[in-house]
């Protein structure tokens, strides 16, 4: 036997049908507000200084970096060139102009 509905639980239904569309339409205007924060707080305030700083100080480290491994490459291309005396000279005229273009590198970054 089919159970028949009343009027008070179309009526239930219905208010749930009602309440989750209004919940889901608060949560969406919730959802834009926080994602407009940061937009308009950037706008009036700028970037956060903690931020930039951070930034530039990973800029510096990452230019020490690459400065210092220019150098350990120069420094690897000249004691090969000093290890191979005995070898070819095709091989340790390699590893100078290697060394070379490890020290012009450095004075171009």
């Amino acid at each position: 036997m089919q159970r028949q509905t009343n009027v008070c639980d179309k009526a239930k239904g219905a208010l749930s049908v009602d309440v989750t569309r209004r919940e889901m339409g608060h949560e969406a205007e919730l959802d834009r507000l926080i994602a407009k924060r940061p937009d308009r707080r950037v706008a009036e305030e700028g970037a956060r200084p903690a931020l930039e700083a951070w930034m530039e100080s990973e800029r510096r480290h990452d230019a020490r970096r690459r400065e210092e491994s220019r150098r350990e490459w120069r420094e690897y291309h000249l004691a090969a060139a000093a290890r191979h005396t005995t070898l070819s000279v095709s091989l340790i005229e390699h590893h100078e102009r290697e060394a070379e273009r490890c020290l012009s590198a450095e004075g171009a970054g």
